[in-house]
């Protein structure tokens, strides 16, 4: 069956290209603006152990290690105790992404 989102999104797509006999729609790239992990594993938790992502796609290997910076964010409303936060400097520091992406996150 079909379980993988990518999947269930490309059967829809087909199908209405099918039932409708429209054309497919082009990619439209789309940029990350921030990434944040909420439930840090308490290992994470030292200022001093350093945490960084990596973004791939079938054409892209990003690694934010050295180019953007983990912010441990104070607890408020929005963001529970122990939370990182990432945001990139500007809207092109990570190439656009306009595929599926896996997320990884390392210390």
């Amino acid at each position: 069956g079909v379980t993988i989102p990518s999947q269930i999104r490309y059967t829809h797509y087909f199908d209405h290209f099918l039932k409708h006999r429209e054309q497919v729609p082009q990619s439209q790239p789309l940029y990350l603006r921030q990434i944040v992990l909420r439930a840090m594993p308490s290992a994470l938790a030292s200022s001093r152990v350093a945490v960084w992502f990596q973004i791939e796609t079938r054409d892209l290997k990003f690694k934010s290690k050295g180019l953007i910076e983990p912010v441990r964010v104070a607890p408020n409303e929005q963001y529970p105790k122990g939370c990182i936060q990432w945001v990139p400097r500007s809207i092109t520091s990570i190439p656009p992404l306009d595929q599926d992406v896996k997320v990884f996150i390392y210390h």
